[in-house]
Formats: C-alpha cells, structure tokens, sequence
C-alpha cells in the first residue's frame, strides 16, 4: 500500500515509545506487515512542498503547549492502515490540535478525526485481529505527551517514509505551560 504527501506525526518517547515499538516490531514481524515508529497522525496526505509543510507546521506549533494523550481500547478496522491499533481519548487539547492543522493547511474535510496510534498495517481476516488484540499485553504506559510535531515524508511504501523535521510546541508556553506536567 502507498501512501502520499506528506503528514503531520504526534510521537511517544521514553519508556512509552520503547514499549509500542515493541509492540508495533512483534506483530509487524508476526504478520510479515511493515515496520513503523509509534505515532499519531494529526493530520495527513498534505500535498505541499516540503519547505511549506515545515512553515506551516512551524504555524501551528506556535498555537500549541504540549498536551497528553491518553491511550485507550485496542481496536481494528477494515482499513489497511488501521488493521489494528489503540484508540486515542477525543481530548479538547486533541481535537484542538487537529482543528488548528486543518485551519493552517486550508484542509476542508467530511471525514471526522478519529485519534489513534496504529500497531499494525495489512490486511488481515477479522478473527485473527481479536485474536491478536487478545493476545496483546495491558499497556503498562497508557499516555504520553505531544510536545512536539514530527513532519514525515510519506510518498511511497511505507519502507520508504521518513521523518524530515521535529517542530517542539511553543517555547514560550512552553515554559509556562510543562510546570506541571510530570516526567514520563
């Protein structure tokens, strides 16, 4: 499957990205699927330069402070890039998020975002996906922080996306706003 443009990735770190890498690397492996870095996408298939996704996404960071993101069920679909995955709690700081990607790159949209971090790519039959969420461990790390946006090149397969920038949020709300978020 070929994805194209380019999209906008919210990613785990410490412990909590170690532990969906895991999770992604053992069923990928299991399933023959590609391999991917733990994410979720705020916004996807921007069909723009490079150099004017980077200034967008610049925009958009200035209008975020970092927020969690809260992990919730194992799900799937019937989709290839949402064979299985773990829903992401509809937050206001989420959705905002989302809104204010979309208000910055003019993206006029039916389609109602549902946030999630993908552990599986492929086609599947249905029962072999509960039985992989069935065998899937409790998470023992269930949020994260977004406090930066990860812009991917993803033209191509997906052995051939790559990351070409980290924008942190906001530095100056920043400042302010990480007082009282715990270490992770």
């Amino acid at each position: 499957m070929r994805a194209r443009g380019h999209s906008l990735w919210i990613m785990p770190s410490g412990e909590t990205y170690e532990e969906l890498d895991k999770t992604i690397e053992r069923v990928s492996a299991q399933y023959n699927s590609p391999k991917f870095k733990p994410h979720v996408t705020l916004l996807g298939e921007i069909i723009l330069s490079e150099e004017k996704v980077l200034k967008r996404t610049h925009e958009i960071a200035t209008h975020l402070t970092p927020f969690p993101l809260h992990l919730d069920e194992f799900c799937f679909e019937d989709s290839y890039f949402q064979c299985l995955f773990i829903k992401v709690r509809q937050s206001e700081a989420v959705m905002h998020a989302h809104t204010i990607a979309r208000e910055v790159f003019q993206v006029q949209s039916e389609a109602h975002y549902v946030p999630h971090l993908s552990l599986l790519y492929g086609t599947i039959p249905l029962e072999t996906k509960q039985a992989t969420i069935a065998s899937l461990p409790i998470l023992k790390h269930n949020y994260f922080y977004a406090r930066s946006i990860h812009v991917l090149n993803a033209e191509g397969s997906v052995q051939d996306w790559r990351i070409v920038g980290e924008i942190p949020l906001s530095d100056i709300k920043q400042r302010i706003s990480c007082s009282h978020i715990p270490a992770e």
